[in-house]
């Protein structure tokens, strides 16, 4: 029972000693990083496309319904940006927007429209330039383009 009563003491007290220490003091040096070398590296690691063709799958949800579609967009820099919607292997909208305008055909309702680039910025909430809408589409940040904000770069 001696034995066991100093064991018991012997432990309590190296777990006393072993966790009862002052804390460790760090200095933690953070290097500034100014906002022009972020940018700059944003700038640098942007996806450089001439040409974009891609397969998407849309899924629109709504408290009514649920409606899924495919769609294939095609893209070439600083040109036009062309999108097809399938639904069940025939196309139901096709849009093509231009430097200066957009064009919508609407095969399910037989409808065509041409609108000014503005449109899609008014209808849509979607940049209304074609510069904005492929960086968008690529993936490229779009808040750093000169359509959008003017920024001032720390020295």
């Amino acid at each position: 029972m001696n034995k066991l009563r100093i064991f018991l003491i012997g432990c309590g007290v190296i777990a006393l000693l072993s966790s009862c220490r002052s804390t460790k003091k760090t200095i933690s040096t953070t290097e500034t990083i100014y906002v022009e070398t972020v940018l700059k590296q944003l700038l640098k690691t942007q996806i450089k496309a001439d040409w974009l063709d891609a397969q998407v799958k849309i899924t629109y949800k709504d408290a009514s319904m649920s409606q899924t579609a495919n769609a294939n967009v095609r893209m070439k820099k600083d040109s036009l940006v062309w999108i097809s919607v399938k639904k069940l292997g025939f196309e139901v909208v096709r849009a093509q927007v231009t430097k200066d305008s957009v064009y919508f055909l609407d095969r399910f309702n037989q409808n065509y429209a041409v609108k000014d680039l503005n449109f899609l910025s008014e209808m849509y909430s979607l940049p209304a330039s074609l510069e904005t809408l492929q960086a968008l589409l690529l993936g490229n940040p779009i808040f750093f383009l000169p359509v959008i904000c003017n920024w001032k770069a720390l020295p």
